[in-house]
């Protein structure tokens, strides 16, 4: 009796595989940007998609063609004939604000940048005291007119609580006299620094209305475009064929395996059916 040889299930190529692998998955792909390319219409203008061509292992290549409504391209190129117009009449200006900065603002002009001045403000306290102290002295002459008519002698402990209380007066009066003065002098200061920051204003002030003209210009008018609807995005799965002919070889391989057990299991029993045979020949 013959026996039946058992062949092995053909081994799978690795890059046939891979082929088939990135074939499968460049389909998937361009179906997915089919579904993906979907033309729209809108009251500003349409969105279209359209074939222009493949690229260089075949996959096709397209175009997306926008196009505004007659109104809305009216509007755009009005936009861009304003943009131009507001560029051109800038860059006219441009050589004037060269020129201009090319040449620095003489700060010296100006004269030196103020300091606060502590002569004005002891002037400004010495113009205190000198007008009140003929006020200060009246005072104490009166105080002291008015002591002695009450029998209140010079060096008594009440012509000393007396004199005592003028001299806090006079103190504070003179306390009030240097806050003043400073106060004062602060606001010559500060009128000096206002002042002379306003004339460097007004040195910069053509110069700073050419930037923002040109500035202005140059930025011009902007143009916006109309938005579309957002194309729906549909996701699709791309085809696993390595797993596909991983499991058709296995399959085939479990195929192999049984026909070779059965095979086995058959031969096996043939050679208990012959052993048998023998068996009874020898009794008989």
């Amino acid at each position: 009796m013959s026996k039946e040889r058992n062949t092995a299930p053909p081994q799978i190529d690795p890059a046939a595989t891979a082929r088939a692998q990135s074939a499968a998955n460049r389909e998937t792909a361009t179906t997915q940007a089919q579904l993906n390319m979907m033309n729209q219409y809108t009251p500003q203008g349409s969105l279209e998609y359209s074939q222009s061509g493949t690229w260089s292992d075949g996959t096709p290549k397209y175009a997306a063609t926008q196009t505004l409504t007659p109104n809305q391209q009216r509007i755009a190129d009005l936009g861009e004939q304003g943009s131009i117009g507001y560029g051109e009449a800038g860059n006219a200006l441009l050589s004037n604000v060269k020129g201009m900065l090319s040449t620095p603002v003489d700060m010296a002009q100006f004269g030196a940048a103020p300091t606060y001045d502590e002569n004005f403000r002891l002037q400004q306290r010495q113009n205190m005291v000198q007008r009140a102290q003929p006020d200060w002295d009246q005072q104490r002459t009166a105080l002291e007119t008015r002591l002695a008519n009450q029998g209140i002698g010079i060096g008594s402990q009440a012509y000393n609580d007396e004199m005592q209380r003028y001299q806090r007066g006079y103190n504070d009066f003179l306390l009030g006299a240097d806050l003043n003065a400073g106060n004062a002098a602060a606001g010559e200061y500060g009128r000096m620094q206002t002042a002379r920051q306003n004339q460097i204003n007004e040195a910069y002030l053509p110069r700073n209305q050419e930037l923002n003209t040109l500035s202005a210009l140059l930025s011009g008018s902007q143009v916006s475009s109309p938005q579309f609807v957002s194309t729906p995005q549909t996701q699709v799965a791309g085809v696993d064929t390595s797993a596909a002919l991983g499991m058709n070889q296995q399959n085939a391989l479990m195929q192999q395996q049984m026909a070779a057990s059965q095979n086995n299991a058959m031969m096996g029993g043939l050679s208990g059916l012959g052993g048998a045979a023998l068996m009874s020949r020898f009794w008989k």
